[in-house]
């Protein structure tokens, strides 16, 4: 019984819906109003939205990533000291040059830096090895350090009627500024020592005057531009 109760009360629903949406309204009215949509007076108004915050055929422009923070040079990269060489009383004409001098300010400026050539007239510079000379001002007290040879890292075409092999000459060299630097003023040189079979030949050349650089507490502090 119950059920046909609901069944009646969702078929009075439907109807009296049905009967609400069909019904002629204007009957409710004098008979001279006709039933228009509704129109305010002054018009429909267009809507104005926000501008946009971003221009969406603009070009992002791109996220500069800061560049890496340099790094302390490790301990290996360091040249050997050499306490056993010596200035050659007698030496042959070296041909040399620097491309790059310059304290390592990672390191707080107590490393060298040098890039550069050097070889002997004539001789084949494979053969050859190349010591950087640390010397006192005046010369009295010398350091030599073994290079690491770096073909062709110079950029240099050398003169081929000089020697042979000679992009073979390039090197590089870092140097440890140690407690055992007094303060003072320092100047370059170069060492290079050809060995063929049993014979050898040095050669010993001052760099540039422009590389002397003075130390104070054993930091490199300055160089003679």
């Amino acid at each position: 019984m119950w059920f046909a109760l609901c069944l009646m009360g969702i078929a009075l629903s439907i109807a009296l819906f049905y009967n609400l949406i069909n019904r002629d309204y204007e009957s409710y009215t004098d008979g001279l109003t006709k039933l228009e949509p509704f129109v305010p007076e002054e018009g429909y108004q267009p809507i104005s939205y926000p501008p946009l915050a971003f221009d969406p055929n603009a070009t992002p422009e791109p996220t500069v990533q800061p560049p890496p923070a340099p790094t302390p040079i490790p301990l290996d990269k360091y040249a050997l000291l050499n306490k056993r060489m010596m200035i050659p009383d007698s030496y042959d004409v070296v041909h040399s040059g620097v491309t790059e001098c310059r304290a390592s300010e990672p390191d707080d400026n107590r490393a060298l830096v040098l890039r550069g050539w050097g070889y002997l007239d004539e001789l084949d510079a494979k053969n050859s090895s190349v010591y950087l000379v640390v010397s006192t001002k005046f010369g009295d007290n010398h350091r030599f350090y073994l290079t690491k040879p770096e073909s062709g890292s110079s950029g240099i075409i050398h003169d081929a009627n000089t020697g042979r092999n000679l992009d073979q000459a390039d090197f590089s060299v870092i140097v440890r500024i140690e407690d055992t630097y007094q303060d003072g003023d320092y100047r370059l040189g170069l060492v290079v020592i050809n060995k063929d079979g049993k014979s050898q030949t040095k050669g010993y050349t001052r760099l540039d005057t422009r590389y002397n650089f003075g130390i104070k507490d054993g930091k490199i502090i300055s160089f003679e531009r």
